[in-house]
């Protein structure tokens, strides 16, 4: 994870703050500007790249430990709010995950729904009745 020197804290600050759209509704602050394929906000300052929500958490909170995550309570990645990221392992991370069903069995999607799904629920129920 990169720390942020405190030389650039209120530059990284502003940053987050003018790229974010609050969501009232949820409380989400939502990074509106570039994001990873994965979903996850991230920007450059000054030849660095950083991650908005590890950046959020750092600026907002306190600097991680060595080998924490950054984790979102609100589980939508592009969340910088930093009342939604918490500090975990990543034991912790998979653990959180798991209790909100989103990770069953490695890869989070179940059945049909999972992109290399072969059978619907109507196959499966006629293959079982055979």
């Amino acid at each position: 994870m990169m720390r942020i020197q405190p030389s650039d804290r209120e530059a990284i600050r502003s940053i987050i703050l003018e790229r974010t759209i609050r969501i009232p509704e949820a409380g989400c602050w939502i990074w509106a500007d570039s994001c990873m394929a994965t979903g996850y906000g991230q920007f450059r300052f000054k030849n660095k790249h950083y991650y908005v929500h590890q950046a959020s958490y750092e600026i907002f909170v306190t600097e991680p430990s060595d080998g924490m995550f950054i984790c979102h309570r609100c589980d939508i990645r592009p969340c910088a709010n930093p009342y939604h990221l918490f500090e975990g392992t990543q034991t912790d991370n998979m653990h959180d995950a798991s209790m909100k069903r989103r990770v069953v069995g490695g890869n989070g999607i179940l059945g049909a729904s999972h992109y290399c799904a072969k059978l619907t629920p109507d196959a499966i129920l006629d293959i079982r009745t055979r």
